[in-house]
C-alpha cells in the first residue's frame, strides 16, 4: 500500500493506491495535522504503507508535523518529491527549475500524461496557479494570482467600506453583474480567475496552432470551472493522480 499526501497551504489531502489509481481519498486541515490527524488517518488504514510520498508546499515545519506523527514506520519509505528538470514526458520551463513549486509540477505531469497534448493547468486553491504546456510536453510558464479567498479577503480587509457594505447584503446573486457588494466581491473573484483560464487557453492556442485542454483542480476549481467560456474538465485530485504516476515510474 502506497501513501500519498498533497500538503498545500489550507489543508492536507491525501490518498491510498496499490498501483495505478487512487482506492481512497480525503482532507484534512493544517490543525488537524498537528494535532496527530496523520497518525489517526494512519490508525484507520489499517495497512502499514510500504512508502509515503509527498507533495509539501507548506514549509519545514509541516514536514516535520508529517514526520511526528508517524514516528513507528521504519518500515516505510518516506519521498518528499521535489520538482525537477524533466519527468514522465514533461520538460520544466523555468530558468531555475527547483523554484517552480513541487505541487504545480506535478499537477502538469498529471494533466500532460492524462491529455498527451497541449493543455492549460490551473490550480485554483489559496493561490490561483495557470500553467501552459505544448504537445510536445514542454512547459511553457505560468502565472500566480490570488485565489477566491485571498481577492475577497484581500478587499474586505483593506478597503474603508466594502466589508461594512458586503456584511449588509446577501452574496446570492447569479451572473456577473451582482446587485449586492457581497454578490459583487463574490463574481469579481470568480469571474476573474475564470477569464484568466479563459485568456491562457487562447494565448496557449496562438502558439500551438489548436486549442489546448483546460483542467481544473483546487478547492474553488468548481466555482471557477462554472464561470470558464472554455470547455473544461475539473479534477479534484490531479497532484495526488500526478504523484501516484511519478510513484509508479519510480518502481
Amino acid at each position: 500500500m502506497r501513501l500519498l499526501i498533497d500538503a498545500g497551504n489550507s489543508r492536507l489531502k491525501w490518498a491510498v493506491s496499490r498501483g495505478q489509481g487512487l482506492e481512497r481519498t480525503g482532507s484534512m486541515s493544517r490543525d488537524d495535522v498537528r494535532q496527530g490527524g496523520v497518525g489517526a488517518l494512519l490508525d484507520e488504514l489499517g495497512d502499514v504503507p510500504k512508502a509515503i510520498w509527498v507533495a509539501n508546499v507548506a514549509g519545514q515545519s509541516l514536514e516535520d508535523s508529517l514526520r511526528r506523527a508517524a514516528p513507528n514506520l521504519a518500515e516505510t519509505a518516506w519521498h518528499f518529491e521535489k520538482t525537477r528538470e524533466h519527468c514522465l514526458g514533461l520538460t520544466n520551463g523555468y530558468r531555475q527549475p527547483a523554484l517552480l513549486g513541487v505541487d504545480r509540477w506535478i499537477a502538469m505531469i498529471a494533466a500532460f500524461v492524462r491529455v498527451g497534448e497541449a493543455v492549460c493547468v490551473m490550480d485554483a486553491g489559496t493561490a490561483c496557479t495557470l500553467d501552459a504546456v505544448d504537445s510536445t510536453g514542454r512547459h511553457l510558464g505560468g502565472v500566480i494570482a490570488p485565489g477566491v479567498g485571498l481577492m475577497q479577503s484581500s478587499l474586505r480587509s483593506d478597503t474603508s467600506d466594502i466589508d461594512l457594505h458586503a456584511k449588509r447584503s446577501r452574496g446570492d446573486d447569479q451572473g456577473l453583474f451582482a446587485k449586492s457588494t457581497a454578490g459583487a466581491i463574490a463574481s469579481g473573484s470568480v469571474y476573474s480567475l475564470a477569464a484568466l483560464a479563459d485568456r491562457g487557453v487562447r494565448e496557449l492556442a496562438q502558439l500551438c496552432g489548436h486549442e489546448p485542454a483546460l483542467i481544473l483542480t483546487g478547492g474553488d476549481a468548481e466555482l471557477v470551472a462554472g464561470q470558464c467560456q472554455a470547455p473544461c474538465i475539473v479534477v479534484p485530485e490531479l497532484v495526488l493522480e500526478g504523484l501516484n504516476m511519478i510513484a509508479e515510474n519510480e518502481l
